[in-house]
């Protein structure tokens, strides 16, 4: 019975049942400081499966005990390090814990995922090696995710050759797409199953990469809805210290749209002098000395206010006294932000990439733009900031569709379904 990815599992509930309880998962990530909705995911895929493992490289004793009360989970988290430890290190740590796993329990259902990335990590190829002589005395599948379209990237930064006189902002982007390309590479040739969290990731894994239809699956990002919800506007406004107001929350740089952003902002001001912007987020090292400048030479030093980083406790306030959140990257996997925003009944106004799609193909609750469209991106601003109407419709159906197909539970199920498929086919 090996069908590979396509197996209806519904078709067969008692095999569906045994297989979970006979799936063993060891999931590796580096680190979780502030942000745990992967983590919390995972801990809620390990509610369903027989046994469920998740090496961290450093994790906070209080985040990591409200992380595992939240979801009531039995899998076993194991700190291999701490937060100075290099990738290469803890690489090196959860290749001897998986080692010693495999010999201990010879398994013969066990999925290693590895949630690494980075420039220092040692492919799964060295991996595989490394567990020759384990590996052949059991049935063991190595999956790795990928979360950002790379190549499509490469190919569409024309805005790139704009940066041809700040040099140092030219290499960062060559340096950093060359590095995460490679890696994919070699990481998609040595992992047996490869996911993408949207189309474009998905789409590039199959033909940049030549990664075969059944090694590959989307399956796209949580939001943990038991956070991220609606709070009291008044009160919003007042942790927030700002009213009526659009938000950015993410790396100010360039790939992000953030300069198209102050350019449209401009624009609207015309028309809504009052017009008032907040950045939640840290400006990104190559591009710090022209932030403020580019504030200043465009007369917005009133109407934007940089917040810097804020901590995750305080993101739902400022998605709930913002009358929109703005999204407007150049190129994304499947923007967390979006989901976060929608989730707490702020309206979000978005570039039309893939990976902002998929969360609403009909363009129903999401402000649509083409990226780098200046015109398009204020136009939508003008649209929700001057109709309070059209806001709560889309803040209601947004928070309706969010809670349904991107919450933990939901994606856990996916990942839960995706595992399976694996096990099956090797039967």
């Amino acid at each position: 019975m090996k069908r590979g990815m396509d197996y209806d599992l519904d078709s067969n509930k008692c095999l569906q049942q045994e297989i979970e309880k006979a799936l063993k998962v060891v999931i590796i990530v580096s680190t979780f400081d502030d942000r745990i909705d992967r983590l919390e995911l995972f801990l809620t895929v390990g509610k369903y499966v027989g046994e469920c493992h998740i090496l961290l490289k450093f994790c906070s004793p209080d985040l990591l005990a409200s992380a595992m009360s939240a979801v009531g989970t039995k899998t076993q988290v194991h700190v291999l390090g701490e937060k100075a430890m290099s990738g290469l290190l803890f690489q090196k740590a959860a290749f001897k814990w998986i080692s010693s796993f495999i010999e201990r329990s010879c398994t013969q259902n066990l999925i290693v995922h590895d949630l690494v990335y980075g420039w220092c990590s040692i492919p799964i190829k060295v991996w595989r090696m490394l567990l020759k002589s384990a590996l052949s005395r059991s049935r063991v599948h190595c999956v790795m995710s990928c979360f950002f379209p790379n190549p499509s990237f490469a190919v569409s930064m024309k805005w790139l050759y704009l940066l041809r006189q700040q040099r140092k902002e030219f290499w960062y982007y060559v340096q950093m797409i060359g590095k995460r390309i490679l890696m994919d590479f070699v990481s998609c040739h040595s992992a047996d199953f490869v996911t993408g969290n949207s189309w474009d990731v998905v789409r590039d894994l199959r033909k940049c990469y030549a990664v075969s239809r059944k090694r590959s699956a989307i399956i796209p990002n949580n939001v943990a809805v038991c956070h991220f919800y609606p709070r009291n506007r008044l009160e919003s406004q007042a942790r927030t210290g700002a009213t009526s107001f659009v938000l950015f929350v993410g790396s100010v740089q360039r790939r992000k749209g953030f300069w198209d952003l102050l350019q449209a902002i401009k624009l609207v001001k015309k028309e809504h002098a009052e017009i008032f912007l907040v950045v939640v987020g840290k400006v990104v090292e190559h591009e710090q000395e022209r932030v403020l400048k580019e504030i200043s030479s465009l007369g917005l030093d009133k109407n934007v206010k940089m917040a810097g980083y804020q901590h995750r406790g305080e993101l739902p306030y400022y998605y709930s006294a913002a009358y929109a959140c703005v999204v407007p990257s150049y190129s994304e996997g499947s923007p967390r932000v979006i989901l976060e925003a929608l989730a707490c009944g702020c309206p979000v106004i978005a570039s039309d990439i893939s990976g902002s799609r998929m969360i609403d193909p009909e363009g129903e609750f999401i402000s649509f733009h083409s990226p780098g469209d200046v015109d398009g991106l204020k136009s939508a601003l003008q649209r929700l900031v001057g109709s309070r109407k059209l806001r709560a419709k889309k803040s209601e159906l947004g928070l309706r569709r969010v809670k349904a197909r991107f919450s933990t539970e939901a994606v856990a199920r996916k990942w839960l379904q995706f595992y399976e498929s694996i096990a099956l086919s090797s039967i």
